[in-house]
């Protein structure tokens, strides 16, 4: 009982009640009877049960989800290509151009020739090209992952700053469930009516018990005859009174309509009220999804459509929502929009999201703290800068600029120094002093340019 079910197996004997939110992101606990299938990674909430292994956890659909998906190692940078390639034909052109006014001088000054060649080996240098990225990268990574925005390497910077679409898993990526609003609908409590809910809400674990506690904080009094039913509530005896706390079903009455779930209060067989929790947005979310309104912005969501109105006002009428999504139906969704030449960025957080984060061009791990389990992604960022990812993308895409205005700075000054050194202007201990000047101005060109324009968004 409330113990992770450590591999796929059959279910024997009880009944269970299995939470299943870390492996596929539905936040409802989903019932199971003898004979059926139960998987690696669920908790189990319902009682004691025997199960029979039918899988090694090796082979359990816990591990598959672990491995689905393509690594992120093999995905492109066009940008880091173009310039690999650039220089490596770069340095070609140079000896061919050396060898051209070797041949050149020999013919017109033969004293000439061997200094002439020499300066141009030496002022002509592809290490500026090869530095601009890693070093634009390695000062954008320092200056963001003090922000609370890790990046994985160079690569996803550009990816990131050539996204169309962006996807998002719903349960622990723009939900909190620290965050719960808690309404109460029915005749008022009293004191002594509150100090009951309060003392049986406080005896037990669950998740809408605990918010329920935390919201009255209120005098304990004594209850006795405690007995959780998994999946329908909680009963106990104050004195005379017998007090039930749970579903409708559970309590004799309906659910209200309204948004979130629902806790109902029975007391001597007799309704008294309703307790609605709602899980808060992660603060922040709103912001975020604003700043990127006008690109395509999918919800890929493990959840029924309950939430969907909350959603909707969230996103806009412009974004397709879909629900009841699962692990695989995620990926194969984001693959779906990848073969369609889009670039998508995906946020996830639990294991549920791994495939997703893989297989999208750029996969965004939002975590409470980066100590925290966070799958194979491109990007870790900490929940508490979400509101400012609008500035962080503009920020990616100046980045890009800055680089390719550094190679413009490059192949200018390369330009200018072979104009001379193939006249014969420049000797080669002067060419051996200036040639450095290049990586330096582009090394500093990028670091100043990256740090004075970094977006301000708090240690």
């Amino acid at each position: 009982n409330n113990q992770i079910i450590p591999a796929d197996c059959m279910l024997s004997s009880g009944e269970a009640i299995v939470d299943y939110s870390f492996v596929s992101g539905e936040s409802d606990s989903i019932r199971k009877g003898v004979g059926e299938r139960l998987f690696a990674g669920g908790r189990q909430l319902g009682g004691i049960i025997e199960v029979d292994v039918v899988k090694e956890v090796s082979q359990s659909y816990l591990t598959q989800l672990w491995n689905q998906g393509g690594s992120t190692e093999q995905k492109a940078s066009t940008d880091s290509d173009l310039i690999n390639r650039t220089s490596q034909w770069f340095s070609v052109g140079i000896i061919s151009i050396a060898l051209l006014t070797l041949i050149g001088w020999l013919l017109i000054d033969p004293s000439q020739a061997m200094n002439s060649f020499t300066a141009v080996l030496i002022i002509a240098c592809p290490c500026a090209l090869a530095l601009a990225m890693p070093f634009a990268s390695g000062n954008v990574s320092r200056l963001l992952g003090r922000r609370g925005f890790f990046i994985r390497n160079a690569e996803t910077l550009e990816t990131m700053a050539k996204t169309e679409a962006f996807v998002f898993d719903k349960t622990g990526t723009l939900t909190d469930n620290n965050a719960s609003k808690l309404r109460y609908f029915g005749p008022e409590l009293n004191t002594k009516e509150e100090q009951i809910v309060f003392s049986i809400a406080s005896a037990s674990t669950h998740p809408l018990s605990v918010s329920i506690a935390n919201w009255l904080k209120t005098e304990m009094i004594k209850v006795e005859g405690l007995k959780e039913k998994p999946g329908l509530g909680i009963e106990a005896t104050v004195g005379l009174l017998n007090v039930k706390l749970g579903s409708a079903e559970f309590c004799g009455t309906n659910d209200l309509e309204q948004q979130g779930s629902q806790v109902h209060v029975c007391i001597n067989g007799e309704y008294n009220g309703t307790y609605v929790i709602e899980k808060g947005l992660r603060k922040g979310v709103k912001e975020m999804v604003g700043s990127i309104e006008n690109s395509e912005l999918y919800l890929l969501s493990g959840d029924n459509n309950r939430d969907e109105a909350r959603m909707r006002k969230l996103f806009g009428n412009k974004a397709q929502l879909h629900f009841n999504q699962s692990p695989q139906s995620k990926l194969e969704f984001i693959q779906a929009l990848e073969n369609g030449g889009k670039r998508t960025i995906m946020f996830g957080d639990g294991l549920n999201d791994a495939g997703a984060l893989k297989v999208a061009s750029t996969g965004i791990a939002v975590a409470d703290n980066v100590y925290s389990f966070s799958p194979a992604c491109d990007v870790i960022l900490q929940a508490r800068q979400l509101q400012n990812f609008g500035r962080i993308l503009r920020y990616a895409k100046r980045s890009i600029q800055v680089v390719r205005a550094s190679i413009i700075i490059s192949l200018i000054y390369n330009v200018i120094g072979l104009f001379f050194a193939v006249q014969g202007d420049l000797t080669p201990i002067v060419a051996a002093i200036l040639m450095p000047l290049s990586s330096i101005t582009v090394v500093a060109f990028v670091t100043f340019i990256t740090t004075i324009t970094a977006p301000d968004l708090g240690e």
